[in-house]
């Protein structure tokens, strides 16, 4: 499916018109066509590319839609929704923020993971991170066969604000016995162990948190402050500062992210009560106490964006006078209230056009099929299925293709939030280490406390 996409002229003069500085702007773009484009772009153009999207749920939609249509990672830059100050090593958003700054200041064949396609939404790029000089000078490097005294380490890791713990168990963690420590850097996914031998690191493996046993060997480790919350204006930088000269920012709806930036700059500074009724009301209401001032503005934003190649993409033709590509994406107004009608106007779309049902679960997926067979016995090979949620379907006519998601057609909407990264943690050993209040996770249950 994606390969068709880059097969698209639009979206191939887009990219080759593409120059620091330059805006290319894509009228009717409609749904989750915008991501689709913009990953499309990246690989035309073989540059790394941030999506920026008006609203943090936008943000997790679009991330969702680029690994669904691409079968590629996409790195969710976050931002965060309460007060910046007095985060820690435990905290995921800085942890993931941070993670995502290392990435992008090693150089690309160092990297432990791809960093091709980011999403953030605006909130997130008008909060600093530390500058690529203040995120080197809180690196801790260690390498397999280098010399480094223990104590130093366990002295670099309390102050970097890690806890000293009997065993590691969260991120944030670091524990010692002899002349091994166990850390849990912010933003990983597994723990570290490293082995001395006298003065000299003897082995650099990842740790098993369920058995505590090492398992991958690696050559080398970075570890990092957690200085990811950035309270005043020293080492304070923009996250933008961190992509190279030929990236590109795909900006979804820059009138709406422009309106949006504007609103939250102007509430951080103002404090006025929020309306009851705006979208914008959960994530910024609780941010009254933030250091308002040590946040970029929009036109900071603006300007840092400016100096690289931008795509804008509109759902409609913006200002008269703009040089505007025309996609000529369109909505799937056929979609009916019935969900049998709606099979029907898909099927006649599939007599022209290839029609892809993405379907959340493999099982929703065979459902899919067993309805077709019973119900629309004439569809079955009509529609090509895949899992994976799409936030909006849409129609691209000039390839000749549609996407939709299962719960458009069914009507089964819910809000959709992306996961973050799962990381793994120690399972008790007795109910003896439960504490009134502590959440527990039942396998058959749930959760509880």
């Amino acid at each position: 499916m994606f390969e068709k996409v880059l097969a698209s002229r639009s979206l191939r003069r887009a990219a080759s018109r593409l120059a620091p500085g330059r805006a290319v702007k894509l009228a009717g773009v409609w749904g989750s066509s915008g991501a689709l484009a913009a990953a499309a772009v990246a690989t035309l153009r073989r540059a790394m590319t941030l999506v920026v999207t008006a609203q943090l749920d936008e943000a997790d939609a679009a991330a969702d839609d680029i690994e669904v249509f691409t079968a590629r990672p996409a790195q969710l830059f976050p931002a965060w929704e309460t007060d910046l100050a007095g985060h820690v090593a435990t905290d995921d958003v800085s942890a993931t923020r941070l993670r995502l700054c290392n990435l992008l200041a090693q150089p690309a064949n160092l990297r432990d993971e791809p960093v091709e396609l980011i999403v953030a939404p605006v909130m997130a790029l008008m909060q600093p991170v530390p500058s690529a000089q203040a995120l080197a000078a809180a690196r801790k490097p260690l390498r397999r066969g280098a010399v480094q005294d223990i104590e130093e380490l366990v002295a670099w890791l309390v102050e970097a604000g890690f806890d000293h713990v009997e065993q590691v168990e969260q991120q944030g963690d670091f524990a010692r016995r002899g002349g091994i420590v166990d850390v849990f850097p912010p933003g990983a996914t597994a723990a570290l162990r490293v082995e001395f031998a006298g003065d000299q690191i003897d082995s650099l493996r990842r740790v098993d948190l369920d058995t505590q046993r090492s398992t991958e060997a690696i050559d080398g480790y970075d570890l990092t402050f957690s200085a990811a919350a950035v309270t005043d204006d020293s080492g304070r930088a923009s996250v933008l500062d961190y992509l190279p000269s030929d990236a590109v920012v795909c900006l979804i709806e820059p009138g709406a992210i422009t309106e949006t930036a504007e609103t939250i700059y102007h509430r951080l500074h103002d404090i006025e009560p929020p309306l009851a009724s705006d979208p914008l009301d959960e994530a910024i209401a609780t941010q009254a106490a933030a250091p308002a001032a040590n946040w970029f503005t929009p036109q900071e934003v603006a300007s840092a964006a400016g100096r690289l190649a931008r795509l804008e993409t509109y759902a409609f033709h913006p200002a008269e006078g703009t040089e505007t590509i025309d996609l000529g994406v369109r909505s799937l107004h056929m979609l009916a209230e019935k969900p049998q009608e709606s099979l029907e106007a898909l099927g006649e779309l599939a007599a022209t056009d290839e029609v892809w049902v993405y379907c959340e679960t493999p099982a929703e997926q065979q459902r899919f099929g067993e309805l077709l067979a019973a119900s629309h016995p004439k569809l079955i090979g009509a529609f090509r299925t895949a899992i994976g949620h799409v936030a909006a379907g849409f129609h691209f006519p000039e390839i000749h293709l549609a996407a939709v998601g299962h719960h458009e057609i069914f009507h089964r909407y819910a809000k959709h939030r992306r996961l973050r990264r799962v990381r793994t943690g120690r399972p008790i050993d007795s109910l003896l280490d439960l504490y009134p209040g502590d959440y527990v996770v039942h396998v058959a249950h749930g959760i509880a406390r």
